[in-house]
C-alpha cells in the first residue's frame, strides 16, 4: 500500500510541475511570439504612414496647418489614411504631446505627454499596444466584429531625420493579424500541451517501471535476507550480534540451544551482552570487546569454559568476535559466535577410551594365558590335598585355609574367563536375531529375585522392529550385567525400565534403553566405568569386569553403548545395534 501512495505522490507532484512548466513556456512563448508579430505589424504601419505623410503632411506642412489652424489638412490626410482596410482612428500629436487633431473633436488640446508608449514614440520608438476597446471607441464597435484593437505610436521624422516633429497615433483593427496570433497561440498551446502530455506519460512510465524495480529488488534483498536468516537460525554454531553500546540485536536458536534453553531469545534481545554472560567479565571481556572497535581486528578466544544447568554442567566452548563495518568504513556492530566444543571432547575421550580397552584386550589376552597355567596347577594341588584329607587327617586349620585357596583361585578364573572374553570380542557367532526376544528371556532370569528385592521390571518394547545381527548368548550377557548393576545401585528397590525403539532420524538403527530409579553415577566416575577392574562396590562384591566386557561385547557386534547419570537420580544406558543388513528375519 505504501508503494501505491508513493507512486500517486510522484503522479500528482508531476502532473503540477509539468502544468506549472507548460503554462509558463505557453506564456512565454505567445508573449514572445505576439511582442515580434506587434513589431512587425508597428512597422509596416509605420512605412505606410510615413509615405503618406511625405506627400501630405511633411514637416512643413504640418506647421504651416497649426499655424494657420488648417484643421482640414488632418482630415484630409485621416481620410486617405482611413481608406486603407484596417485603419479605424487617428490621434495627432505636436512634439509637445499635446492632441492637435482627432477624429474624436474634445480629444483636441489634451496633453498626454506622460503616457509611457507615447513618451517612447517621441524619443523616435515605435510603439504597438494590443487592448480592449474603449468607452471613446464605441461608435466603432459595429465596425469591430472583436474587441481588441492595435494602439501604434508612429514618430514622424524630419527630412534630416533628427527630430521628432509629430507622433500619429493610429488605431487599426488587422483581422489577418488577430486570427495569426490567435492560430499561433493555440499551436503554442497544444505543441506545449502535448509535450507536456509525452513528459508526464514518460515520466510517470518511468517512474513505475523504477518503482516496479525496486520493488523488485527490495524483495529479492528481503528473500536474501531471510535466507540468510534462515541458515543462521538454523546453524549449529551459536550466532548473536551486538551493537556500539553492547546491547544485543540478534540471537539465533543454536544460542538458545548451547545456553539450555536458559536464554530464550525474547529474554536477551536489548539487554547488554554482560548482563547475559556475566561471567566473561571474568577474563575482561567488555574491554575486549570496545577494544575491536577501534583497532576493527577479529578476536578468537579458544576453551573457554560456561557453566549451565544451574551449574550442574559446563560447556567448552570457543569464542570468536568479528567486526562488521558499516558504511563510514567504521565498527557498528559486532558478530560474536560461540562453538560448543563440549560433545567434540566427549567423542574425544571416548576415542581414547576405545583405543585404551583395545589395548588392553590385546595385553589382557597374553596375560591369561599365562596367569591360567600356573592358577590350574594350584586349583588341582588343592583339590588333591583335600582328596586326601582322610588319609592323612589334616588339621582343621590347614583344610580352612585350603578351602580359602581354593575359593579365591576359582574367583581369579572367573576374572581369567571374563578377561578372555574381553579379548576375544571379535569372536562372537552372530546370527539375525529378535532384539525383543533376547530382552525377554534376560528379564525372565532376573524379574524373579529381583521381585524379592522390592524391584520392578516394566517394559516398553516396539513391535516389528528389525532384527539385529548378534550372538544371543553374549547379548543376554550384556542385558544381565546392567540389570545386574541396577539392582546394586537399588538396595532399597526401585524400577528398571526397558525399552526399544528406532532411532530418531536413522531407522538402520535398533536403540535399547535400561533405566533405574538407583543412586546414579558421579561425572567423574562415568568416565571410568568401562575401564576393567573399576568398580565402585564394594570389596569383594565385584569384579569391575561387567561394564567393560558388555562395552567390548556391543562394540563387537558394530554396535555402541552410552551412559546417562547423575547422583541421586538414577541411570540410563543407551545401547545402538545396527539392524539386519541383508533382510533376513529372526
Amino acid at each position: 500500500m505504501k508503494k501505491i501512495n508513493i507512486f500517486h505522490e510522484f503522479v500528482l507532484i508531476n502532473f503540477f510541475t509539468i502544468l506549472v512548466i507548460v503554462v509558463v513556456f505557453s506564456y512565454s512563448i505567445s508573449n514572445l511570439l505576439i511582442s515580434n508579430m506587434l513589431k512587425r505589424e508597428g512597422r509596416i504601419t509605420t512605412d505606410i504612414v510615413r509615405v503618406i505623410t511625405r506627400v501630405d503632411l511633411n514637416e512643413e506642412k504640418f506647421k504651416k496647418a497649426l499655424r494657420l489652424k488648417k484643421i482640414e489638412v488632418f482630415q484630409v490626410f485621416f481620410e486617405r489614411l482611413k481608406s486603407i482596410p484596417e485603419f479605424i482612428r487617428l490621434k495627432v500629436y505636436d512634439e509637445g504631446g499635446t492632441i492637435v487633431w482627432s477624429d474624436e473633436a474634445r480629444a483636441i488640446g489634451k496633453n498626454f505627454k506622460d503616457n509611457k508608449e507615447l513618451k517612447s514614440s517621441l524619443a523616435g520608438n515605435i510603439e504597438v499596444k494590443m487592448g480592449l476597446i474603449k468607452k471613446e471607441h464605441i461608435y466603432e464597435i459595429e465596425k469591430v466584429p472583436e474587441r481588441r484593437l492595435l494602439e501604434i505610436y508612429v514618430p514622424l521624422l524630419s527630412e534630416d531625420k533628427k527630430r521628432i516633429y509629430s507622433v500619429m497615433e493610429v488605431y487599426k483593427y488587422p483581422v489577418s493579424l488577430f486570427k495569426s496570433i490567435d492560430s499561433a497561440k493555440r499551436f503554442i498551446w497544444l505543441l506545449a500541451a502535448s509535450v507536456g502530455l509525452v513528459l508526464f506519460l514518460s515520466l510517470s512510465w518511468l517512474f513505475r517501471k523504477a518503482m516496479k524495480k525496486e520493488i523488485k529488488l527490495n524483495e529479492e534483498l528481503l528473500e536474501s535476507k531471510k535466507f540468510i536468516e534462515d541458515i543462521i537460525e538454523n546453524m549449529n554454531t551459536g550466532i548473536f550480534v551486538i551493537d556500539r553500546d553492547l546491547k544485543i540485536l540478534s540471537w539465533n536458536k543454536a544460542m538458545e540451544n548451547i545456553t539450555k534453553k536458559e536464554l530464550p531469545k525474547e529474554t536477551v534481545i536489548g539487554k547488554k551482552f554482560l548482563e547475559v554472560f556475566p561471567i566473561l567479565e571474568t577474563i575482561g571481556f567488555e574491554k575486549k570487546l570496545k577494544d575491536i572497535f577501534s583497532t576493527k581486528k577479529p578476536l578468537i578466544l579458544y576453551d573457554q569454559e560456561y557453566p549451565v544447568s544451574g551449574g550442574s554442567e559446563v560447556l567448552s566452548l570457543n569464542i570468536r568476535v568479528i567486526p562488521l563495518l558499516g558504511s563510514n568504513v567504521e565498527v557498528s556492530n559486532l558478530i560474536i559466535t560461540f562453538t560448543d566444543l563440549s560433545e567434540m571432547k566427549k567423542l574425544r575421550e571416548q576415542l581414547i577410551q576405545t583405543e585404551k580397552l583395545s589395548t588392553m584386550g590385546s595385553m589382557y589376552a597374553g596375560l591369561t594365558h599365562e596367569i591360567n597355567n600356573p592358577l590350574g596347577i594350584i586349583v588341582s594341588k588343592v583339590r588333591m590335598i583335600l582328596s586326601h584329607n582322610k588319609v592323612k587327617k589334616l588339621s582343621e586349620d590347614v583344610i580352612d585355609d585350603l578351602e580359602i585357596i581354593k575359593k579365591h583361585s576359582m574367583r581369579i578364573t572367573e576374572i581369567i574367563r571374563n578377561l578372555l572374553a574381553f579379548a576375544r570380542r571379535s569372536s562372537f557367532k552372530s546370527i539375525p536375531l529378535d532384539i525383543n526376544e533376547v530382552l525377554l528371556d534376560a528379564i525372565q532370569l532376573a524379574e524373579k529375585p529381583f521381585a524379592k528385592m522390592n524391584i520392578k521390571i516394566e517394559k516398553e518394547l516396539k513391535r516389528d522392529l528389525p532384527s539385529i545381527f548378534a550372538d544371543s548368548n553374549q547379548l543376554q550377557q550384556v542385558f544381565l550385567n546392567l540389570f545386574t548393576n541396577a539392582r546394586d545401585a537399588m538396595l532399597e528397590g526401585g524400577i528398571i525400565k526397558v525399552k526399544t525403539c528406532l532411532k530418531e532420524n536413522d531407522a538402520s538403527l535398533v536403540v535399547v534403553l535400561i533405566s533405574d530409579t538407583g543412586a546414579g553415577i558421579s561425572q567423574e566416575n562415568i568416565k571410568k566405568i568401562w575401564e576393567p577392574f573399576f568398580t565402585t562396590k564394594d570389596t569383594g562384591k565385584g569384579t569391575g569386569l561387567g561394564l567393560s566386557v558388555s562395552y567390548g561385547i556391543i562394540k563387537g557386534f558394530g554396535g555402541d553403548i552410552e551412559v546417562e547419570s547423575k547422583l541421586g537420580q538414577g541411570t540410563t544406558f543407551k545401547i545402538v545395534l545396527p539392524s539386519n543388513q541383508d533382510g533376513s528375519t529372526a
